[in-house]
């Protein structure tokens, strides 16, 4: 008999649309041993992750995750689930360390943003969405028409941005929800 092997589960969406809430929840109804993990870069709330609903649940803050697998961090991991929130400001370590969690019976959560500003694929979810058991696709209200929202678009001021190199921290004030007809594509 082969030994039992961890789930899976991606969460993802545009900004606004629940990813956290989502995870926070998931995390909640396990059940069993839980730990949380944040990218230093990106996280909203220090160590812990929270939601725009008020839930909220520690977390490891970790600034080079290359550096915390190569550690052997991961190894110490004791918990039955872990999360990892933000995952779109994540390295590529994180496709990594998923797997070494997953094939040591762990079941493992991840939320964060599979597209950029731009619509193109963002940092490691698009890699994680082909390895996932179970894939959560939450949407957004659009901020212009009201419609379901998939797309985040990047404002300068209150204008669409023009595409820029390199990726963006910021909240409600420079991102919104849009939906593919009201996203405007940065211009290179």
């Amino acid at each position: 008999m082969t030994a039992k092997k961890g789930k899976l589960t991606v969460i993802t969406g545009c900004m606004t649309s629940g990813k956290s809430h989502e995870l926070l929840q998931a995390l909640q109804q396990a059940g069993r041993t839980v730990q949380a993990f944040v990218p230093k870069s990106g996280s909203r709330s220090g160590a812990s992750v929270s939601s725009r609903s008020g839930l909220k649940r520690s977390a490891i803050v970790i600034d080079e995750l290359a550096e915390f697998v190569r550690a052997g961090a991961l190894d110490a991991v004791t918990a039955e689930v872990v999360g990892f929130d933000e995952a779109h400001f994540f390295d590529d370590s994180l496709i990594t360390a998923v797997r070494g969690l997953v094939e040591r019976d762990v079941d493992v959560i991840v939320a964060g943003l599979d597209v950029s500003y731009r619509a193109e694929p963002f940092g490691p979810l698009p890699q994680l969405l082909a390895l996932a058991d179970e894939v959560v696709k939450l949407t957004a209200v659009c901020a212009v028409c009201g419609r379901p929202a998939t797309l985040n678009q990047r404002l300068v001021g209150s204008l669409p941005a023009d595409a820029q190199p390199g990726s963006y921290l910021g909240g409600d004030e420079s991102y919104q929800p849009r939906c593919r007809d009201c996203h405007e594509v940065p211009k290179d």
